[in-house]
């Protein structure tokens, strides 16, 4: 994927993540934490990536999600990895 398409993705799920926070929508946040986690490591900032993942992984864990969650966890695995 080129640089601005994770530039413009990166903008979505920020906007995603503002707006669903503010309506209070926990399964649109998890999804816009991990979208970003997911961009991070395409990236290179695992550090970052990391955080997002463990956010994305409490969020999904307030809603009982458990293939959420592992997915969460399948992220932060893998930033840690690369890192």
């Amino acid at each position: 994927m080129a640089t601005e398409d994770y530039a413009a993705a990166r903008q979505f799920f920020e906007r995603g993540l503002t707006l669903a926070k503010r309506v209070q929508r926990i399964g649109a946040i998890g999804r816009c934490e991990l979208g970003l986690a997911k961009i991070e490591i395409a990236q290179g900032n695992y550090d970052v990536a990391c955080t997002l993942g463990r956010q994305a992984e409490q969020t999904y864990d307030r809603l009982g999600l458990d293939q959420k969650i592992r997915d969460a966890k399948a992220i932060v695995r893998a930033a840690l990895k690369a890192s």
